[in-house]
């Protein structure tokens, strides 16, 4: 039987009880932590999580198939074939390049696991809640605690797609090996993620960047979102 307080309401104390549902006073924006608006857009990743962002984040935040293009290396053809992106409607009338994808996890504390926006530093936001970190240079360009940053080094690097192995390099940064060697392979962008994918596997590297990393609005409101009227009505 569940412990209630006197007023009937349940007890903090019973370390089982569930805790309380979120109300709409209760939201907050994934970007910025602000409370939003119960009419605030409601975002999904992997069809199973779900956030919120406010309305000033709704714009500058705002993640494109100009920005997809810019992130892949793949011109807007290309990206147009891929699979992963099949349910996006390339309209006929113009490019589609200010067509709307979502909201790209760009930089995720590695400790709270807070997400940041564009501008933010990371550095600025240990300062502000944590002591201790380490930056994690083998691939993830993660931050961790002090105390937990030996463990991580044991788990973390970047497999290679094309060497097939996990590359050593002078000073143990394994993003060099890609960055100054293999043009044709692809690392996510995102930081405290290891994944890197060959650029021929376009679909691949899209179906990575949108599952793992990206929240999106619910379909039918991403076609509302990408249709022609919509932008210029934002862009007014």
């Amino acid at each position: 039987m569940k412990r209630k307080n006197d007023d009937g309401s349940p007890s903090s104390k019973a370390g089982l009880s569930a805790p309380a549902k979120e109300t709409g006073n209760d939201k907050k924006c994934l970007f910025c932590r602000s409370k939003v608006a119960k009419i605030s857009r409601t975002l999904q990743r992997r069809n199973s999580r779900i956030g919120y962002v406010c309305a000033t984040c709704g714009e500058t935040e705002s993640f494109t198939m100009e920005d997809l293009k810019e992130m892949t290396g793949a011109d807007l053809a290309a990206l147009k074939k891929c699979k992963a992106l099949e349910k996006y409607e390339f309209p006929t009338d113009f490019d589609g390049s200010d067509i709307y994808v979502g909201y790209f996890e760009w930089k995720k504390c590695g400790i709270c696991r807070e997400i940041l926006r564009k501008g933010d530093d990371v550095r600025d936001h240990n300062n502000d809640k944590h002591t201790h970190v380490q930056k994690c240079c083998l691939g993830c360009n993660q931050y961790s605690t002090s105390k937990s940053f030996e463990s991580h080094k044991t788990r973390c690097g970047i497999f290679c797609p094309k060497c097939k192995v996990k590359p050593s390099t002078p000073n143990n940064d394994y993003r060099q090996h890609f960055m100054n060697e293999l043009k044709e392979v692809f690392t996510c962008p995102a930081d405290g993620c290891c994944k890197a994918f060959l650029r021929k596997d376009l679909n691949k590297i899209c179906q990575h960047l949108l599952s793992q990393h990206v929240w999106r609005l619910p379909m039918m409101c991403q076609q509302r979102e990408s249709s022609p009227v919509n932008k210029r009505r934002r862009r007014k």
